[in-house]
């Protein structure tokens, strides 16, 4: 995580979007594929951000908006 931590520090950029391909959260459908099996790197992650980054942040996975929204129809 440190190269991440570096490049968010670096960065210049009113906003910081992380996109991942899995669930930021235990709430996926499969609840195979999600940073939950990760939850001391997302946890530190988070900490990092809220205390060390000064503009906005955005954590978005796509693919599991994609799966819920497919699901609804």
């Amino acid at each position: 995580m440190a190269w991440l931590q570096d490049a968010l520090s670096q960065s210049s950029a009113k906003f910081k979007v992380l996109l991942s391909g899995s669930s930021w959260t235990d709430r996926s459908i499969t609840k195979k594929n999600t940073w939950t099996a990760y939850s001391e790197d997302r946890n530190g992650l988070f900490h990092y951000i809220r205390a060390k980054i000064k503009s906005k942040a955005l954590c978005y996975c796509p693919a599991t908006m994609m799966k819920l929204k497919s699901k609804r129809f």
